[in-house]
């Protein structure tokens, strides 16, 4: 997904900086599985608690959590099926070597740290108006249909009609 993701949105065709981060609350959770591979319930969820608040606290709290939970010194055999601490490790690498992770980071900025808000804009603006009862949409008109509250969710409904009425006003100048 991140490959997909990388292809199609780039900094050069956006023209501006992005940042990418794995959902917050499915970090958590799957850092929650492994917390509970080593603590008891109680203990895994004040482990986990005093996590959030350093990643969202803290540029780089990422390498801190990987080094406790490789601290954990826990083996978990490769032949069993479920195995979330090595999980988390693999997770912890992956994700905070590509820049995911920097919560800190992206609260600092201002920038959401969950998935929430696209979640968010998804169903509002996909599923109202696509999936209303008796609703048929072409690939083609699609696209276009949906632009037109995207430019309003997205606060940018008056900049692009002051576009695209210029554009109308240089016609008429030229006519008259």
């Amino acid at each position: 997904m991140w490959n997909l993701l990388g292809e199609a949105l780039t900094e050069a065709a956006l023209e501006r900086a992005i940042t990418r981060l794995v959902d917050l609350w499915h970090f958590l959770e799957k850092m929650g599985k492994a917390a509970r591979r080593r603590f008891e319930p109680p203990q895994a969820a004040a482990w986990l608690a005093r996590w959030k608040l350093r990643l969202l606290n803290k540029s780089g709290a990422w390498r801190e959590l990987q080094a406790e939970v490789r601290a954990w010194g826990l083996e978990e055999p490769r032949e069993h099926k479920d195995r979330p601490v090595h999980g988390a490790l693999t997770f912890l690498r992956n994700q905070g070597d590509a820049g995911r992770l920097e919560y800190a980071t992206a609260r600092g900025a201002g920038r959401p740290v969950g998935s929430g808000p696209v979640e968010a804009t998804c169903k509002s603006l996909f599923n109202v108006r696509f999936k209303r009862s008796s609703a048929r949409w072409k690939d083609a008109s699609g696209e276009e249909i949906v632009r037109l509250p995207a430019l309003h969710l997205s606060h940018r409904w008056a900049a692009a009609l002051e576009l695209t009425l210029e554009a109308k006003r240089r016609e008429i100048g030229r006519v008259a």
